[in-house]
């Protein structure tokens, strides 16, 4: 791969400064600077479910809805004995593209 966060982050101020207005654009800087967006509101909550078998997401949960299932991939390596942080993406991939 090759460098492209400057050319993206250049492209994407080019964009934001043509879209937005000035009053717009000085709203986001005060939100990023400040930290000061609201959460959004939950309209559609998604359902939380928690030991649910293969049966039971096929037949119950596959295809009706989305749903949360927490620690279904706490046994994924990424997860569990090598955390890929921030810090262990840059050191492993740099600036470079990667395909996935």
């Amino acid at each position: 791969g090759h460098p492209v966060i400057g050319d993206v982050i250049h492209s994407l101020v080019n964009k934001l400064t043509e879209v937005l207005s000035a009053k717009q654009i000085s709203k986001l800087h005060t939100c990023v600077v400040h930290r000061t967006l609201e959460p959004p509101t939950i309209e559609y909550p998604i359902k939380v479910c928690s030991d649910v078998s293969i049966v039971q997401f096929k037949t119950e949960v596959f295809g009706v809805e989305p749903v949360v299932i927490p620690g279904m991939l706490s046994h994924w390596p990424c997860m569990s004995t090598r955390r890929w942080d921030l810090q262990y993406l840059c050191k492993i991939a740099g600036c470079r593209t990667v395909r996935i």
